[in-house]
């Protein structure tokens, strides 16, 4: 293996052990369970928005996707995908470059000014 572990466990080799392979197939489910359904109802909502807006019987989905499209001007409808993406894009900086704190704040500074311009 690469003799890589969590720092709260260090018993527990990625991708050697038992407890690696049970702990990331739970990762996996719980990922499959929550997030990806939200994100895909969040793109089939924004995509099917300007359909909503003039159909009546769209009114459940665009009243339980409101938080989406509430915040911001009809036009620009597409701007609550936009923010998840910011938000997914910070929370995995520190994932990603997790030993490596000057890489972490270029990166977060650097997407922080490239959202800014693009608001």
């Amino acid at each position: 293996g690469n003799g890589m572990s969590m720092r709260s466990r260090p018993s527990v080799l990625c991708f050697d052990s038992k407890s690696h392979t049970s702990m990331s197939s739970v990762g996996v489910v719980g990922l499959g369970l929550v997030p990806l359904p939200l994100v895909a109802l969040a793109c089939y909502s924004t995509r099917k928005y300007p359909l909503m807006i003039v159909r009546s019987e769209s009114h459940r989905l665009l009243t339980a996707t409101r938080f989406l499209f509430l915040k911001f001007k009809q036009e620009k409808y597409f701007y609550g995908i936009v923010l998840m993406a910011k938000s997914l894009l910070i929370c995995l900086v520190p994932v990603v470059f997790r030993d490596r704190g000057e890489v972490q704040v270029v990166i977060m500074t650097s997407m922080l000014c490239v959202f800014a311009q693009v608001q």
